[in-house]
């Protein structure tokens, strides 16, 4: 396995088909330290485990947070362990919400936004980390 080294490189967590419904939860690593830099890896780190999250570096890692399992919202919070590579599940939000902004301030995840339904906005909300 061995670590995954973000340093330099990109990460980019899920996504939508605008042309189908489906939302993706892969995640794929362009390395910034390889010899050819615009090498995408598909397969290193595990798939998200809900579609739909909001998504932010965290400390040189990822963080996602809210997001939809069986057509339902979800109030999960995840950071991946890179070393060994699997979600780590964090305190779940208040409010189920999917596709929130989310940023780190100040060792707190604050989640802006997101949907409870296709129209419904969800309030923010703010996790000590």
């Amino acid at each position: 396995k061995g670590d995954v080294h973000l340093v330099g490189g990109v990460v980019v967590v899920g996504g939508k088909i605008s042309s189908r419904p489906t939302s993706i939860t892969t995640c794929e690593v362009k390395p910034g330290h390889e010899e050819k830099p615009t090498t995408w890896r598909p397969n290193i780190l595990p798939s998200l485990p809900n579609a739909a999250p909001g998504a932010c570096n965290l400390f040189g890692s990822v963080a996602v947070a809210g997001g939809k399992k069986d057509g339902e919202c979800v109030s999960d919070v995840f950071v991946l362990d890179l070393k060994n590579r699997e979600w780590l599940q964090l305190p779940y939000l208040k409010t189920a919400c999917y596709e929130p902004s989310l940023v780190v301030f100040k060792h707190h995840l604050l989640v802006f936004g997101g949907l409870k339904s296709h129209s419904e906005r969800s309030s923010s909300e703010k996790l000590e980390l």
